[in-house]
């Protein structure tokens, strides 16, 4: 088959860490693989009748949850093909700047081109021999650069072909997805991306002052070229580059100015900063003092930053004397923690990151000694206060002392109570899997009571710890739910299916049942099933979910499996309770999602592996304003129902790398020790190619320690907490008002929705810690304030 000469334009790789995450854009799904929907016509035509290609459904090789279209080439003299053929309706291309492509590959392919065939032009448009590793890639074609050589008024195909490969290669394809921006979009965008870099120059300039490089005011002034340039769309590429480039180096000379002549440069800064060893661009101005405001039963972080500016051989932080109120009334020094964050080396992911290396994310509490840290390098320490529910409201007053080498600094820090009060424990439904620790043997002496430290730091954390995978005789079983429930559960797991029902496991099942009912929380009970679930198995999960259904009535039924029309599709309707679908899968169907709650069903979202940026995932390398926003404002914005479910938090095994696979591996059994840098075997891979995912928690010697996305996600729960209250309130108050109370009623309203500056979508959100802290804050505040009788 005969060949158009290719265009010379390479494929781009789309660097989302580099860019704000969802920058909006209008994006049109072209196709995403379901088992409803077959490998053949009118969706695919490939040229399997000629034995050289061979195509099928299946899930992402890597663990990634999803489906993909699974398509094997064979070492062929010709042009193995799959063509995805557009329908009409998805066939005017005229506004695409971009294809995007989601795909992997088992081992490096060099002989995959792809085509776009339209019906107006004889000419296709193709790329010919493009290269990629082995692993995952988002592949972006630019379009826009053909709208005026190619008619797209009708696209016939998109032709996934081999190049007379000379050995078979194999092609997992995913979503497909056009983008386009009208060329008012492109102006918006451009100005809402120069805004954000015109305030990130700004306030550095301010800072620094007359220590400002003469390069800073000039690039400000190329900025605001462009701000009052109306002709221009894009925001040039090569200056958010070089301007971005020289932010790492002007924070540090902002931290020199701070110092004054000391060994370290001090500097508060928010939580949600992933600070790096070395060069690191802040997201927010760093301070020299720093305010927490928490509700009482609330916690609240801070971030203290140092950089050495001279080697120090001996770094300590720590806490001297109690916070107080001008009154003298103390907040507890048992209720603040101050440790040292951790790095792990992080190993180049099949996903884009900003650098592969060194990346923050254990909480070393156990390490309080000294230690050294060269010069150049930054250092942080977290600041953890945990307010008593029966604190006295107030402003609290404290610091923080650094000595490096003898030297001593102390650096202010307040805590403002609030009269606000939140509830203990885990307030929705949030199933977060754990296992035990492998330094100890199981049911050795200390096994049972880390286990249970586990638990109970997951619940501090507003996390409902639950063995999503154990079967109904996990040792133990009603000894650790009685557990949870006791320290604020709100349900529990009463076995996992993930197959036939032997008469065995039925059995087994129908005792725990009885168990259960007899200790009287039968009520609080739920099973989970046929996790991530082909459709191939449809017919056995409908005839297992009967009997499930007859054996133990009244036991809601919550699962994975991949359906996104909840139940329509699979049959599977009348036997499932709730479903919890990616957050990909999520946001693309919320008709379905209606429709399935207009049903009765349950709807959450959970997330595990992917997906990728621009949505908001737990990976270490991923911004940590993503598992806050993920847990808290972003959930209450996209409506899910206070419901969502993570596969794993303690994954403290091995990984074993073969010929391109990752797999888990033994458990590691030496706990985390030492610091601030872990060293083998603690990295950053925690499951196949990935960093960070299922492993919210590390294990120390005698108890776990959190993770830097642990204390995000519990600050994105209360987020949602607060929310919640402040919508309770504003339900139980009357229309009518006037004064103040109609004044408190109006930004009350206003204050109950998340607003789009924040977060717009489950793709589309900000990376800016001050707007989640600004938001918190003013709900505190409204809350604290409300009309004493409602008006």
């Amino acid at each position: 088959m005969a060949r158009s000469k290719p265009a010379l334009l390479p494929f781009l790789l789309l660097l989302l860490a580099f860019l704000p995450a969802g920058l909006p854009a209008a994006t049109r799904l072209l196709y995403s693989f379901s088992y409803d929907r077959p490998l053949a016509p009118p969706h695919w035509a490939t040229t399997v009748e000629k034995g050289d290609l061979t195509a099928e459904i299946r899930p992402w090789p890597n663990a990634e949850p999803g489906l993909t279209g699974h398509f094997s080439y064979s070492a062929s003299q010709g042009w193995p093909s799959a063509k995805l053929l557009i329908p009409p309706e998805l066939a005017d291309w005229r506004n695409l700047q971009s294809l995007h492509i989601e795909l992997f590959v088992p081992e490096d392919c060099t002989f995959l081109g792809i085509e776009i065939r339209t019906a107006g032009d004889a000419r296709p448009i193709s790329w010919y021999n493009l290269s990629f590793s082995a692993g995952r890639h988002h592949l972006v074609l630019p379009l826009e650069d053909f709208q005026g050589s190619h008619d797209l008024s009708q696209v016939i195909h998109l032709d996934f072909f081999g190049m007379q490969p000379k050995k078979p290669f194999q092609l997992f394809l995913g979503d497909i997805t056009g983008e386009s921006r009208e060329p008012r979009e492109l102006r918006e965008e451009g100005v809402q991306e120069a805004r954000r870099l015109r305030e990130a120059l700004q306030w550095r300039q301010e800072r620094l002052g007359r220590n400002a490089p003469q390069s800073l005011p000039k690039m400000l002034d190329r900025v605001d070229e462009y701000l009052q340039d109306d002709s221009s769309l894009h925001f040039p590429r090569e200056l958010l580059r070089e301007c971005r480039g020289q932010l790492p180096g002007l924070d540090l000379l902002l931290f020199r100015q701070e110092a004054k002549g000391k060994t370290l440069s001090l500097l508060w800064c928010f939580p949600e900063e992933k600070i790096h060893r070395g060069p690191y661009a802040f997201l927010a101005p760093p301070s020299p003092g720093y305010t927490l405001e928490a509700a009482r039963g609330e916690a609240e972080s801070a971030q203290l930053a140092a950089l050495a500016l001279r080697p120090a051989q001996a770094v300590r932080a720590f806490l001297e004397t109690p916070p107080r109120q001008e009154d003298g009334t103390p907040f507890p020094l048992d209720a603040l923690t101050l440790s040292p964050v951790g790095y792990v080396e992080c190993p180049k992911p099949h996903y884009t990151v900003e650098f592969s290396g060194l990346w923050p994310d254990p909480i070393l509490e156990y390490l309080q000694a000294p230690f050294p840290l060269e010069e150049g390098l930054y250092q942080s320490w977290w600041l953890d206060a945990q307010v008593p529910r029966d604190q006295k409201p107030g402003l609290y007053r404290g610091e923080v002392v650094v000595v490096a080498d003898g030297e001593r600094q102390a650096l202010p820090f307040a805590i403002q109570v609030r009269k606000v009060t939140l509830e203990p424990g885990a307030p929705y439904f949030t199933p977060v899997s754990y296992g035990g620790p492998a330094h100890i043997p199981f049911n050795a002496p200390g096994y049972w009571e880390y286990k249970h430290a586990i638990m109970d730091m997951l619940l501090q954390h507003r996390l409902q710890p639950d063995e999503i995978y154990m079967g109904p005789d996990k040792p133990r079983a009603l000894e650790e739910t009685q557990y949870a429930l006791a320290r604020g559960a709100k349900s529990f797991n009463l076995g996992h299916i993930n197959g036939a029902l032997s008469p065995e496991r039925l059995q087994r099942m129908q005792e725990a049942y009885r168990m259960y009912q007899k200790a009287g929380i039968l009520d609080k009970a739920y099973i989970y099933c046929f996790d991530e679930a082909p459709a191939e198995q449809f017919p056995l999960i409908r005839e297992t979910l009967r009997q499930v259904r007859q054996a133990l009535p009244g036991v809601p039924i919550y699962t994975t499996l991949y359906d996104n029309t909840f139940g329509l599709k699979s049959g599977l309707d009348e036997l499932v309770d709730g479903w919890f679908p990616g957050t990909r899968i999520f946001h693309a169907n919320p008709e379905n999602i209606q429709a399935a709650r207009a049903r009765g069903r349950r709807v959450g979202y959970y997330v595990a592996c992917s997906p990728f940026l621009p949505f908001a995932n737990l990976l270490m390398e991923y911004p940590g304003m993503a598992p806050r926003l993920l847990m808290g404002f972003m959930a209450k914005k996209v409506d899910n129902q206070d419901a969502f479910l993570y596969y794993a938090s303690t994954l403290w095994l091995t990984i074993r790398h073969e010929g391109g696979n990752h797999t888990l591996g033994e458990p590691i059994p030496i706990p985390v020790a030492g610091g601030p840098v872990l060293q083998e075997p603690w990295n950053g891979n925690s499951f196949g190619n990935f960093n960070g995912d299922g492993r919210l928690l590390y294990p120390a010697q005698d108890r776990p320690i959190p993770s830097l996305r642990l204390k995000y996600m519990r600050d994105g729960v209360e987020d949602a907490m607060l929310l919640d209250q402040l919508r309770q309130t504003l339900e139980n108050t009357p229309v009518a008002a006037s004064g103040p109370a109609a004044q408190w009623l109006q930004e009350a309203r206003k204050e109950a929705q998340v607003e789009d500056e924040l977060v717009t979508s489950l793709a589309i959100w900000s990376k800016d810690p001050r707007l989640a802290h600004r938001k918190h804050n003013r709900l505190l505040q409204l809350l604290e304030g409300q009309p004493a009788t409602h008006p």
